[in-house]
């Protein structure tokens, strides 16, 4: 078991946006406002072509269902980002793509903070 933020497959239809916006409807039934990219990378661009797009939804709305994929089993759960920065690296906290995506999120309240956003 793993705790990770939303995530999923860009499909060749979308943009990675609307991918972030799909998944986290699907994965939380959480429905974002605003979505802001707040980085992306290439997890080894040595010998692969994929990338991580990371975005930040500064207002959602949650209902009361996901739609999960048919291979998908997960429960939602708030945690504070002190405990995810503090325990990253350890269980539960241990998907290389969360720490991606933990850093450019920290990048983004830094500067959101500040008002540089």
């Amino acid at each position: 078991m793993t705790l990770e933020f939303p995530a999923g497959v860009v499909n060749r239809d979308e943009t990675p946006a609307d991918a972030a916006r799909r998944e986290l409807l699907e994965e939380t039934g959480c429905a974002g406002g605003e979505l802001v990219s707040a980085g992306r990378v290439n997890p080894n661009p040595a010998f692969m072509t994929n990338a991580v797009h990371t975005f930040v939804a500064t207002e959602f709305e949650c209902g009361d269902s996901q739609k999960l994929d048919a291979n998908e089993i997960l429960d939602v759960e708030t945690v504070p980002v002190d405990r995810v920065v503090s325990d990253l690296g350890g269980e539960p906290f241990t998907n290389g793509i969360m720490v991606i995506s933990l850093i450019w999120f920290l990048r983004f309240r830094e500067k959101y903070n500040s008002g540089e956003t």
